[in-house]
């Protein structure tokens, strides 16, 4: 069987919790290291299924919660700077 891809859904419904690395790189710097991974591969789906939803109807808020430095929302932003 074939191991899904970062880029994947399946990837993040299915993978441990605590073997593999999903992040740019082991900094000591968790801040630094997360800002970093604006680029991540996962952030990508966010954004397909925010554009899906703004194709709908038109968005012009949205919230995240929990949304630490706002990595998904500056990529969203990037791509429909309306919201």
């Amino acid at each position: 069987m074939k191991k899904p891809e970062l880029h994947d859904a399946k990837y993040w419904i299915e993978r441990p919790l605590n073997s593999e690395k999903d992040w740019i790189d082991d900094a000591s710097n968790w801040v630094e290291s997360y800002i970093l991974s604006a680029n991540h591969p996962h952030r990508q789906l966010i954004l397909e299924e925010v554009c899906k939803l703004h194709a709908e109807g038109p968005l012009n808020k949205l919230l995240e919660i929990g949304c630490n430095t706002g990595a998904n929302l500056i990529r969203i932003h990037e791509i429909l700077p309306m919201i």
